[in-house]
């Protein structure tokens, strides 16, 4: 028994996938706010040794300012950044799945690529999307639920258990 699908992604397909993704990144709160409570610490140490208004005080308010600022924006603003980049490839070619209890095969126009179970690092089932984790390679195949029935999930999920 197998599970055939031919998939077009949708921009909000990606978007959705690249969320899931870094919403289940570890620690990844701390990124954001670490920088902020760095940044007002420094400030406030500074300052107390009356010498934020030094050229180096400023000079190192300004660097962990531009860095805050940055990882703020990067952690809401990426998913939409990886949509530009995406929409110049992957948004524009048609996948074709067949996943079997043996292995997984992706095809498109360009080529083809077949994992064993085996050479799974992980299967991540979320509420929109599913990753193939690689082990060797760092990246992964998503699947959007949406485009399975409770009996393609279940199944797949029979397939994924020893991983």
């Amino acid at each position: 028994m197998n599970i055939e699908l031919e998939i077009k992604y949708t921009e909000e397909e990606y978007m959705s996938a690249v969320r899931e993704k870094i919403d289940s990144m570890p620690n990844n709160a701390i990124y954001t706010s670490l920088s902020f409570i760095t940044l007002f610490t420094l400030i406030a140490v500074l300052t107390y040794f009356k010498v934020a208004f030094s050229w180096w005080g400023i000079t190192l308010i300004i660097l962990i300012a531009i860095y805050s600022v940055l990882s703020l924006f990067l952690s809401s603003m990426g998913p939409k950044l990886a949509l530009i980049f995406a929409k110049k490839k992957k948004l524009e070619n048609v996948y074709t799945f067949v996943i079997d209890q043996y292995l997984i095969r992706r095809s498109t126009e360009i080529g083809t690529i077949e994992v064993a179970w085996k050479q799974l690092d992980s299967v991540e089932i979320y509420s929109e999307n599913i990753f193939f984790n690689f082990k060797k390679k760092n990246g992964s195949m998503v699947l959007p639920v949406k485009r399975l029935n409770e009996h393609e999930i279940t199944l797949l999920k029979s397939f994924a258990k020893d991983t």
